[in-house]
C-alpha cells in the first residue's frame, strides 16, 4: 500500500502543479476591455505587464508592474531609475515576451507580429496620436481596470500640464523682455 500512496501523491502533486502554473498573479479575473480593435478580455488588476510601445510612462503612473518595455522607454532619462529592472522586450523577439510570462501586452496598432503576440498574452493596442494625452492615460487606465481612479488622475495631468504652461509663458515672456531691452 505504501509503495503505490508515493507515486499517487506524487502525480498528484505534478497534476496540481502544471494546472495552477499557467495561471497569472493578477488572480484569474478578466473583464471586457473595448479596445479600438474590438473587445479584449483582460486580467483585472494585471502584474505583469510588457508595454512594447511609448505609453510605459502612463503604465507606471498608474501604478502597474511593468516587466518589459520598449527600447524608447528604457533609454528615456526621465524613467532610467524606475525601468533599470525592467527587461528591454520588442514586438520581434516572441521568446523574449513569452520568457517575461506577461498577463497583459500594451502595443501599437502597428506592431508586427500582433496575431502572434495576441497569442501569448491578452494585448491591447492604440493608434498613436488617436487620443489626446489626457484621454489617452484614462483609455489605459481602463484597461489595466484602473477606470474609476483614472479620470481623477487625467485630471491631475490636465493640472500639471496646465501649470507647465503657464510656467513656460511667463519665462517666454520675461525672455522676450530681455531681448526688447537689450542694447543694440
Amino acid at each position: 500500500m505504501r509503495k503505490l500512496l508515493f507515486p499517487a501523491l506524487l502525480i498528484l502533486a505534478l497534476v496540481v502543479t502544471a494546472c495552477g502554473g499557467n495561471q497569472k498573479s493578477s488572480g484569474g479575473e478578466t473583464f471586457t476591455y473595448e479596445s479600438e480593435t474590438g473587445p479584449v478580455e483582460v486580467p483585472k488588476n494585471p502584474r505583469r505587464v510588457v508595454s512594447l510601445s511609448g505609453f510605459t510612462g502612463n503604465l507606471m503612473h498608474l501604478g502597474v508592474p511593468v516587466v518589459g518595455a520598449d527600447i524608447w522607454s528604457k533609454n528615456a532619462a526621465q524613467f532610467a531609475e524606475k525601468l533599470k529592472d525592467v527587461e528591454e522586450a520588442s514586438e520581434e523577439n516572441l521568446e523574449k515576451l513569452i520568457e517575461l510570462d506577461p498577463d497583459l501586452i500594451i502595443a501599437l496598432s502597428t506592431a508586427k507580429n500582433l496575431d502572434k503576440i495576441g497569442e501569448i498574452a491578452p494585448t491591447v493596442t492604440y493608434t498613436w496620436g488617436a487620443l489626446d494625452i489626457f484621454n489617452m492615460h484614462i483609455e489605459i487606465g481602463k484597461a489595466v481596470e484602473q477606470g474609476e481612479g483614472s479620470p481623477r488622475v487625467g485630471g491631475q495631468l490636465q493640472k500639471a500640464v496646465g501649470r507647465g504652461r503657464r510656467e513656460n509663458q511667463g519665462e517666454n515672456r520675461r525672455e522676450r523682455h530681455r531681448h526688447r531691452h537689450r542694447s543694440v
